[in-house]
């Protein structure tokens, strides 16, 4: 904590040097919510569309992170771009399908970068996985560029953070260029050294990760992903993303005044911080109760799809490439039949026969692709107007982002 022109400026202190705080009811709500994240991939574990469904939730968590800086991506959008790209490392704004009218929004194409960032971090890190300081650019890279660090030459911030130089109210002063690499490597240190909880360790590395600024932009994404994997790297979550931005979408300016409380142009005070800290760490609980919810709704939409789609199609064999596909419309209700193979496991024959008869009894229907691509593209659209309609009731109001506020 430094004096600025009789402003007092926060400036953060390395972790290794900080003592932290948590309230008896903030630790008995983060170890209830370290027991819901435990239980959302027992529960999906359990439901024949679990796995599709978890995508699926993956997908409105990527929707919402965006929303968060103010964005608002379009649902369908994204669908579509996932069909075709998801995988592949392709740059979407160079490929001839940016100029199809599929996409008109740059905001899907951020939000579908998030959800491959997302798969990723599923592919890469397991239970005890070592954080450094080139992971940390890793993710970064991918959530801006959806292409590894080795290929864009990301760097962590090289000039000192500017804040706002107009107004005298600025109340913040993050480490300065010089300082950026040890404050990381004090925060990987910390991170790879499991002394607090799960969720406790978590908050503390997000908090501490905004507060050294390393990066000029997209903090908010790199670091939601950053809490990702450290959940994984605990075994707190191993087969699922979990909706932790949905409450932050919600409400964005609580989620900013509890992540960002010296940034609010009013001092705060030293002795202040262990129990700002304890707040955040209380508004993290709170969003895995939020995501834990939206795992209940999301199983009951679902069961009710699927109850109407056995009664439309009858007897459907156990194994069959029907029965698989049906099992993967929550999560994918956009398929190409290629996609549907590789998801699948099953021969192109057998699951063009499928979405025939898929197609035969209303469930899925042809999409007219605009010419971006020869895959002939299936819409599930029952479940694109029943998520349509869930995600507009949860997010109704305009985005804003965090930093405006």
């Amino acid at each position: 904590m430094g004096i600025l022109g009789g402003v007092a400026m926060f400036t953060p202190k390395m972790l290794k040097s900080q003592q932290f705080f948590l309230s008896g009811k903030t630790a008995a709500d983060a170890f209830e919510a370290e027991r819901k994240l435990l239980l959302i991939d027992q529960e999906l574990s359990h439901s024949e569309s679990g796995l599709a469904i978890a995508h699926a939730i993956s997908r409105l968590e990527a929707t919402a992170t965006v929303r968060i800086d103010g964005l608002a991506p379009d649902a369908y959008e994204l669908l579509v771009i996932e069909s075709l790209f998801a995988g592949k490392n392709l740059d979407y704004f160079a490929h001839p399908f940016s100029e199809s009218n599929f996409c008109t929004k740059s905001a899907s194409v951020e939000a579908f970068y998030y959800l491959e960032t997302l798969r990723w971090i599923q592919e890469t890190v397991t239970l005890g996985h070592r954080f450094t300081p080139e992971f940390i650019l890793e993710v970064h890279s991918r959530c801006l560029y959806n292409k590894p660090a080795s290929e864009t030459g990301l760097r962590f911030r090289s000039c000192d953070f500017d804040g706002d130089k107009a107004d005298p109210r600025e109340s913040f002063a993050p480490p300065g260029a010089d300082e950026v690499l040890p404050y990381i490597e004090d925060l990987c240190e910390f991170i790879n050294t499991p002394r607090f909880s799960p969720l406790a360790q978590t908050g503390y590395m997000h908090f501490q990760f905004e507060s050294i600024k390393p990066f000029k932009r997209s903090m908010d994404r790199t670091g939601r992903a950053m809490c990702h994997a450290l959940l994984r790297a605990r075994n707190i979550t191993s087969g699922s993303i979990p909706a932790i931005a949905l409450l932050p979408a919600i409400d964005t300016r609580y989620h900013a005044k509890s992540l960002l409380p010296y940034a609010q142009k009013k001092a705060i005070e030293s002795d202040e911080m262990p129990f700002a800290i304890n707040n955040w760490i209380d508004f993290c609980a709170e969003s895995i109760s939020a995501a834990w919810q939206v795992k209940d709704d999301y199983l009951a939409i679902f069961g009710k799809l699927n109850a109407v789609w056995r009664e439309k199609l009858g007897k459907v064999s156990e194994g069959s490439a029907t029965q698989r596909i049906l099992e993967l419309l929550p999560g994918y209700p956009l398929l190409t039949v290629e996609a549907a193979c590789r998801l699948t496991g099953k021969q192109f024959s057998a699951v063009n026969d499928a979405f025939r008869r898929l197609a035969d009894a209303g469930i899925v229907r042809l999409v007219d692709n605009a010419g971006c691509t020869n895959a002939r593209l299936f819409e599930a659209h029952d479940v694109i107007d029943a998520l349509s309609k869930f995600e507009a009731a949860l997010i109704s109001a305009p985005p804003i982002s965090r930093d405006c506020v």
